[in-house]
């Protein structure tokens, strides 16, 4: 018997990484097909392409292969769909396996793509008594080398397994106690699943699990989804009252949600495809132009009749004369014509002209002209105008005790002023005697007092780490309190890196509030680099809606949550005062 589990893999949107189940023992009879997706459209693998399959166990084991241990192919490849079958070993570790299917060149030197898939293996009593190995099989030369070199390793480790094994079952009586609670842990910490059954047009949708049991599982740290029909939705957002669970397939967006009461709600979106993005957009308020149409739905051809300058002469002593009269300019105006007049190398432009006069008018800085030619034949006149002079626009000037200090604007609109200088609010280090900490909170300057900031700068530095405590996959921005939920930091992912066992990480997280927008930045580094040095490899930026400033305005405390600090991290927080 064969089971195939058929996941769809969208190749630009990685936010969710399919799971699947297995039970322990299983050999050769779980295949993964995944069905390979660009923006919605089918994926064809290009040929000569390698397929292989990589996975870690939870017992620390590991293997890649491309061939199963009886000679035949582990892999096929046909159009966009890849088929992998599962080796034994990958299945002999109760618990978590990672497993990645990855697309190579011919010549195995670069890398198309890698799709993860998490196989979550249900422990089997008569799993048999198969012993949990690393797995190495290709077929290419380079990775057959590699390959044998395992397995000398494997080879020597196995000529003393029997003498320790004898020694093993010693202590393997003394230590079952200890494996059974372990069991029992390990499964306090599997995935909830939320079975849904019913059908969304019956109008009647039940879940098996209950909102008190979703939410005890997500506050002791389980990985809880729901299945619907053969489909798996990952968690969106957990709360007390409520949980939210998403699944895309296709073009299609579902979600499903719990309520206290019982209540299971069911909701599908339809993405928009490519063809429905219009090529035309016409203007429903069509222009008229020398009296035909123009919507903007395709290129015209518009013959722009020559404008009308008209030449002004004299002095407000000797008086002024014009070349053109008030019929010629009505004449033109008339005709669409674009009218002018000019008086040495000053341009007036026509206001408006009616049975009386033709008004033009120039507007330079500090005053304005009126230039009136009549219809009677009388004599242009021009009047001058001087404007009211408004805020200034001249910067003060700055002196030695100004530096770092950047201008804004003055509460009554006048001008400019000097405001308060980007400053260091707190520097942190975290010593080698530390503890290891999960969250970041920053409330308080370097004199202990608290703060509010119209603009935060938080530098993050984290060297090589070589504890033993899982890495968290990603961590989350924290500014006034707010994480996730209707509000929160929109690069709240992107405030600290993927913590490294090879190499230190850094990077900065920026929030402004002074102008009619939020503005957001977030960058880092996978490079060494202390307090944000060396070449940035991520960054967001970000704009939101004056609507948002209200919660953070000002910045009052700024840090991380799901994060993991330990010895040798830095942070420094940098800002101007409110």
């Amino acid at each position: 018997m064969t089971v195939t589990n058929k996941l769809t893999i969208h190749m630009d949107d990685h936010r969710l990484v399919p799971r699947i189940e297995a039970v322990q023992g299983d050999a050769n009879t779980r295949v993964l097909e995944l069905t390979l997706l660009s923006g919605g459209v089918a994926w064809t693998v290009p040929a000569d392409t390698e397929v292989s399959v990589a996975y870690d166990k939870s017992d620390g084991t590991r293997g890649w292969y491309d061939t199963l241990p009886d000679g035949t192919a582990a892999c096929a490849v046909a159009g966009n769909v890849i088929t992998a079958i599962l080796a034994p070993q990958v299945l002999t570790a109760v618990g978590k396996v990672r497993v990645v299917v990855i697309l190579r060149d011919k010549n195995g030197s670069s890398q198309l793509g890698a799709f993860p898939v998490t196989v979550l293996v249900i422990s089997n009593p008569a799993a048999g008594s198969e012993i949990s190995n690393d797995y190495y099989h290709y077929t290419s030369l380079g990775e057959m080398n590699q390959a044998l070199e395992k397995m000398s390793e494997e080879l020597a480790r196995l000529l003393g397994y029997e003498e320790s094994a004898r020694q093993s079952a010693e202590e393997a009586a003394a230590n079952a106690q200890e494996a059974e609670a372990s069991a029992l842990e390990a499964e306090a910490k599997a995935p909830l699943i939320c079975t849904v059954t019913g059908s969304p047009t019956s109008g009647k949708m039940v879940c098996d699990r209950t909102m008190a049991e979703v939410w005890a599982a997500h506050q002791a740290g389980r990985y809880v989804y729901a299945l619907h029909g053969g489909r798996v939705f990952g968690p969106v957002d957990v709360y007390e009252t409520t949980a939210r669970f998403g699944s895309v397939d296709g073009q299609s967006q579902y979600q499903i949600t719990l309520i206290a009461d019982g209540t299971v709600v069911f909701e599908s979106i339809s993405m928009a495809k490519a063809g429905d993005i219009p090529t035309v957009l016409p203007n429903p308020h069509a222009l008229t132009i020398n009296g035909a149409p123009y919507d903007g739905s395709e290129a015209v051809e518009l013959e722009i009749p020559e404008p009308l300058i008209c030449t002004v002469t004299g002095s407000d002593a000797a008086g002024y004369s014009c070349d053109t009269s008030w019929a010629q300019i009505r004449e033109a105006a008339d005709q669409g014509r674009v009218v002018l007049a000019r008086k040495s190398y000053t341009f007036f432009y026509l206001r408006f002209i009616t049975s009386s006069y033709a008004e033009f008018t120039h507007i330079s800085g500090e005053y304005s002209k009126t230039l009136t030619i009549y219809s009677d034949g009388s004599a242009p006149t021009i009047e001058t105008v001087t404007l009211a002079q408004g805020a200034s626009t001249a910067l003060p000037t700055p002196t030695a005790a100004d530096a770092g200090k950047v201008p804004v604007v003055k509460e009554d609109g006048s001008g400019y002023a000097l405001g308060n200088k980007v400053e260091l609010i707190k520097s942190i280090t975290i010593g080698d005697d530390a503890e290891e900490a999960n969250s970041l909170t920053i409330d308080a300057d370097e004199d202990g007092n608290p703060f509010e900031l119209v603009y935060a700068r938080l530098q993050s530095y984290f060297p090589k780490y070589t504890g033993t405590s899982e890495i968290p996959n990603v961590s989350f921005t924290m500014v006034n309190g707010y994480t996730y939920g209707a509000i929160y930091p929109a690069v709240y992912t992107r405030g600290f890196p993927v913590v490294s066992n090879a190499q230190p990480r850094s990077s900065i997280y920026v929030m402004d509030t002074r102008g009619p927008q939020l503005y957001e930045y977030g960058f880092r580094t996978n490079v060494s680099g202390e307090l944000a040095g060396g070449n940035h490899s991520d960054s967001r930026m970000f704009y939101r809606g004056p609507e948002n400033l209200e919660y953070f305005s000002p910045i009052t405390s700024i840090g991380g949550t799901k994060m993991l600090i330990y010895p040798g991290c830095k942070f420094e927080l940098w800002g101007v005062r409110r």
